[in-house]
């Protein structure tokens, strides 16, 4: 039980921060050094941590995001041969509704985003899903439960700097996260040189000082009890004015985890979590009580197959919604 708490505690200061280090980690838990090492190191060994990256601010840079909705019944090992492949997908979910399959996409540019469409029609037209449909977020308010700061600065990245971007969302740091200690290592030889490298440190360092990347964190690998169902969430206002308040509000809820504007009928799209049944009636009888809604659409998540950021407590979600 003991145990338990100290990897509740621990996990939730490396969400925050994942760059702590160990002497930092010791002055502000309850435990020993040589405890937090062991704890930290089994966490990532056991994939329980999937990932040490970052949380993008995508209002500080150009980069081009899209939701692609598939239709069909694929099999897993169909969708893993397809889609894991590819570095731009950043979350993968089986969903319950019309649409079977939800695939978010971060590219650096219109040409790569053609280029994994592609792909998407090459399964449609093998049968493997029978349709599919698109949309782009116009503004992102919430990422990973970090709040996203509006803002007219817009730094511009060249090729070089996306592909540090990507290498970083796999491991932010090789100094705090070392391989895994199994037959599937984190980078390959090359990409672990580039890791290592002067100016990838440099780059690390100015994508975090302009405000490009918004937090350093973690990726777990299933949610804890109080977030153990997550659903997708569309909501149209009754009044369009309304829709700017109503994002604003959302994003200090510690149960929505991502936050975005679609163009569909101006719509907010949201990621949204619970604890269960009851708690979804709860949240969603809010909103109806709260603002003035016109309608909401909810769709339940079947299974993560890659895992998306989400806060380790409530205790957590709280504190990083009222930052």
């Amino acid at each position: 039980m003991e145990n338990n708490l100290n990897q509740l505690l621990l996990v939730e200061e490396l969400f925050k921060n994942s760059l702590l280090s160990v002497n930092h980690l010791a002055k502000i838990l309850p435990m020993a050094r040589q405890t937090i090492t062991k704890l930290k190191q089994d966490l990532w060994n056991k994939r329980i941590i999937h990932s040490a990256t970052y949380i993008l601010n995508p209002n500080k840079v150009e980069l081009c995001h899209y939701f692609i909705e598939l239709t069909g019944n694929p099999t897993n090992s169909e969708i893993l041969k397809l889609f894991l492949p590819i570095p731009e997908i950043i979350s993968l979910d089986l969903i319950l509704g019309d649409y079977s399959l939800l695939i978010q996409v971060r590219v650096y540019s219109e040409k790569r985003f053609r280029e994994v469409l592609a792909l998407i029609d090459h399964a449609v037209t093998n049968r493997i899903f029978t349709a599919y449909r698109i949309f782009r977020p116009l503004e992102f308010y919430k990422l990973g439960g970090f709040i996203l700061n509006r803002t007219t600065d817009i730094f511009p990245i060249d090729h070089n700097q996306w592909n540090d971007l990507q290498l970083l969302r796999k491991n932010c740091s090789l100094r705090h996260w070392v391989d895994r200690k199994d037959d599937n290592p984190v980078f390959t030889k090359e990409e672990k040189e580039k890791m290592e490298s002067s100016r990838m440190k440099k780059n690390r360092e100015s994508f975090f000082n302009k405000g490009i990347i918004r937090a350093f964190s973690i990726t777990l690998a299933k949610p804890s009890p109080d977030f153990a169902y997550k659903y997708f969430l569309r909501l149209k206002p009754k009044k369009y004015r309304d829709l700017s308040e109503i994002a604003k509000s959302l994003s200090h809820n510690p149960h929505v985890v991502d936050l975005f504007r679609i163009d569909a009928e101006s719509c907010i799209f949201a990621t949204f979590r619970v604890k269960g049944l009851y708690q979804l009636k709860e949240f969603i009888f809010s909103l109806y009580q709260i603002y003035h809604i016109d309608k909401t659409y909810t769709t339940l998540v079947m299974q993560e197959i890659i895992p998306t950021i989400h806060p380790p407590s409530i205790k957590v979600a709280k504190l990083l919604s009222s930052s």
